[in-house]
């Protein structure tokens, strides 16, 4: 069985097409094929067969569309169902857009190799039949059918890369220059030809390439081109990029372009080992490839500095972006944030009408992911710019990590949850949380192996809600406290017995700081609400929220605004619901002490109480 999407959507049984039956049919599958191998919820699969006018029960309407395709789909193929949604679960050869992509990875690992990297190349792109996903590409399918194109961009640009270096320049130029009609301003295109055109002894068409694409990127964009293309052009002109048609090039300008195996200098180089996390960093990575905005959010301490920092190490050693990475916790005036954007880039910003438009005139002639570490204190100013360079810098992407999402147009959100409590396998040291403690307390202890008191660590992990930051700054108090001693301290609420580290920004030194760092950015209703919900141990209703507020109640309306504003702010989270019952939130239990100890300080502690014993 074979899955073609790189044009009309078809289904290959030895063959043979399969009749997928009516467009809604299709589209069900279209859907599942953009997410092979994942759950897709039901309510995706809603608004892929119905878009804004969904039956009054799609549940059941969807069941009926599966059991139809399974039944034209037959036995050998995987369609199952899982919560919250449905998958299809296929071998990477069976759908061609996977193989595409595995293709010209294995091309790109072979750039030394130019004749395997072309042989691979061309059955890449051999497999191509017209646009991907042409009936979809306008509605569930538009995120993947615009990456997918762009991605058979990069194989074209691929392969000419390997005909060059081996001597058939004349025939990229033919390719190229028709290419070029269609893409104007697609730089690399232009480049490419250029070198083409040089090794082939046209040095002066070149040249006259480089000023028409010059001329037209001017009057369509103000924009100039990039330092790598003006490096290119300087070479024609002082004769060192020469060559035949029959003999490879000289120079081969993008041996910059080779995969980077050395650490990235703009990526904050992590000295502990990495525990866990790697389906969020492969799930980030696969946002990051199909949307201009990815913004992890999370509490504190919850590890989304961890994650972008190894989604953008990849990105990096994969040579698919140069990477950007901007530290905006010390950046108190939103009106320097164009400066320190430019500053990290290496963008003049001093240079043009203004810092705004030097950074995006700039930035828009380049292709990197800029990594926006720390936003939630300057949302407002942060939103503004990344919503400016998603419009007008089509090659960049934007990784954000934030206590609160962006809230603009084509901002994908991903949260980053903390470390699992419980053991996958079974296994009773398996849990990642646990995990993390046993190797961050052994870095303390001389390599000590604190297996044998796993009760007491798998208690502390449970006590700190997986919280990656409390988890290491808890574990580095094995230097001087008995595991169980930890255990009963934490037990009893003792929140100070989490230590500190004198390494850490002071917002993450304690991990009280961590979470004053977002009780400030919250107002002073926010903030009462915030420490009278700590009274609730086990989650708490709307209604019980509303209660909780006494005296100071406003309408319910106000109430349930102020909560959405602690979820947003990853203070609260949804608690699992009872069957049947009301949609319950909680509080991370090292959040709760925190907001329990304001309360107290405050002198409200006893009061709220009394106050709940009537919710």
């Amino acid at each position: 069985m074979r899955f073609r999407v790189l044009g009309s959507l078809e289904v290959d049984r030895e063959g043979t097409v399969v009749a997928l039956g009516s467009r809604r049919q299709r589209a069900l599958l279209a859907a599942l094929l953009v997410d092979a191998g994942k759950v897709v919820p039901v309510e995706t699969l809603a608004t892929a067969l119905w878009e804004d006018r969904q039956p009054a029960d799609p549940r059941n309407a969807i069941q009926t569309y599966v059991a139809r395709l399974r039944e034209a789909l037959g036995s050998e193929v995987r369609l199952v169902t899982r919560s919250p949604g449905y998958a299809i679960l296929v071998d990477p050869d069976q759908v061609d857009a996977l193989r595409f992509e595995r293709l010209l990875a294995r091309a790109q690992e072979q750039r030394g190799q130019p004749a395997v990297a072309w042989e691979l190349l061309d059955e890449a792109l051999g497999l191509w039949r017209g646009t991907a996903y042409p009936e979809f590409a306008g509605g569930i399918a538009r995120g993947e059918a615009v990456r997918l194109a762009e991605r058979r961009l990069v194989a074209i640009e691929e392969r000419a890369e390997a005909r060059i270096a081996l001597g058939e320049s004349r025939e990229v130029v033919g390719e190229f220059e028709a290419l070029l009609t269609e893409h104007p301003l697609r730089e690399r295109f232009v480049e490419l030809l250029m070198r083409a055109l040089a090794t082939v002894d046209r040095q002066a068409e070149a040249l006259a390439t480089y000023r028409r694409y010059r001329e037209r990127l001017a009057d369509e964009s103000g924009l100039d081109p990039s330092g790598s293309l003006d490096a290119v052009h300087d070479r024609i002109v002082r004769g060192e990029l020469t060559g035949s048609a029959t003999g490879p090039a000289t120079w081969r300008g993008t041996q910059e372009r080779e995969p980077n195996t050395e650490a990235a200098p703009a990526v904050p180089v992590m000295t502990t080992s990495l525990v866990g996390r790697e389906h969020e960093i492969a799930g980030a990575r696969t946002a990051l490839d199909r949307h201009p905005v990815v913004t992890l959010t999370g509490p504190g301490g919850v590890g989304k500095t961890r994650v972008a920092a190894e989604v953008a190490g990849a990105v990096h050693r994969d040579a698919r972006h140069e990477v950007v990475w901007v530290e905006l916790a010390p950046v108190s005036d939103p009106a320097a944030l164009d400066h320190v954007l430019g500053a990290a880039a290496g963008v003049d910003v001093s240079v043009g009408p203004s810092p705004r438009a030097a950074l995006l005139r700039a930035l828009a002639a380049r292709t990197l992911v800029v990594v926006l570490d720390n936003c939630e204190h300057l949302l407002e100013a942060v939103a503004s710019v990344v919503d400016k360079v998603r419009q007008r810098c089509p090659r960049v992407r934007v990784l954000a990590t934030s206590r609160e999402r962006l809230a603009i147009e084509g901002e994908q959100v991903y949260p980053v949850a903390p470390l699992s409590t419980r053991a996958a396998t079974g296994a009773e040291d398996g849990a990642d949380s646990v995990r993390l403690f046993l190797d961050r307390a052994a870095s303390v202890t001389g390599g000590r192996d604190l297996s044998d008191r796993l009760p007491a660590v798998r208690e502390i992990c449970l006590q700190l809600d997986g919280l990656p930051l409390a988890i290491e700054l808890a574990a580095a108090r094995t230097a001087s406290l008995p595991v169980e001693d930890l255990c009963a301290a934490l037990r009893d609420g003792a929140s100070a017995t989490v230590g500190y580290r004198r390494s850490e920004p002071g917002r993450h030194r304690t991990l009280g700081a961590v979470v004053e760092w977002s009780y400030q950015l919250l107002d002073g209703d926010e903030q009462r609400l915030f420490e009278r919900l700590s009274v609730f141990a086990g989650g708490f209703t709307l209604d019980q929220a509303h209660a909780v507020c006494g005296a100071d109640a406003q309408s319910r309306t106000v109430t349930v605004e102020q909560v959405a504003a602690l979820v947003e702010r990853s203070l609260l989270g949804h608690a699992a619901e009872p069957a049947g019952g009301d949609h319950r939130y909680r509080m991370l239990r090292p959040v709760r002490r925190f907001a329990r100890e304001r309360l107290a300080g405050h002198g409200a502690l006893e009061a709220t109480l009394t106050g709940t014993r009537r919710c």
